[in-house]
């Protein structure tokens, strides 16, 4: 992974047009945890989930 980004979205992602050498994915918690990312962008992304279930718990 380059970049991670976060957001709401309504569209399916075959459908997004890409040029060569580009992609995107889903990745969920579990696909992060078992994927050893650069820098600190584990422990980043574990903050991230992390304030997820906080938010839904709090609902």
């Amino acid at each position: 992974m380059d970049h991670t980004f976060a957001t709401s979205v309504d569209f399916e992602i075959e459908d997004v047009t890409l040029t060569e050498g580009q992609g995107l994915r889903w990745s969920s918690e579990a696909d992060v945890a078992a994927t050893e990312l650069a820098y600190a962008d584990n422990t980043i992304l574990e903050t991230f989930f992390g304030s997820l279930e906080l938010e839904t718990s709090l609902r």
